[in-house]
């Protein structure tokens, strides 16, 4: 089941119904008889500022620091 509770967001009856859909599926995906919840208003806004953060990091490249010296994984290749 697929919830969504009504807040300022919400322009319009087509985005509320939008957002209990995508919980619905959510609930789905994690198996039967699951409940999901739509986020909040200020867990939406959370998800999008760190989605962005995300982004910014990615874009300047601090996704992931180079690795070296003992920090560095060692890779062994076979021959056969």
């Amino acid at each position: 089941m697929g919830v969504a509770v009504y807040d300022r967001r919400f322009e319009t009856l087509h985005s509320l119904v939008s957002a209990a859909d995508e919980a619905l599926y959510d609930a789905k995906e994690s198996g039967r008889n699951r409940v999901r919840v739509a986020p909040s208003e200020d867990e939406a806004a959370e998800a999008a500022e760190a989605a962005r953060s995300a982004a910014q990091q990615a874009d300047a490249g601090q996704d992931a620091p180079a690795q070296s010296g003992a920090d560095a994984t060692n890779e062994t290749t076979t021959q056969g």
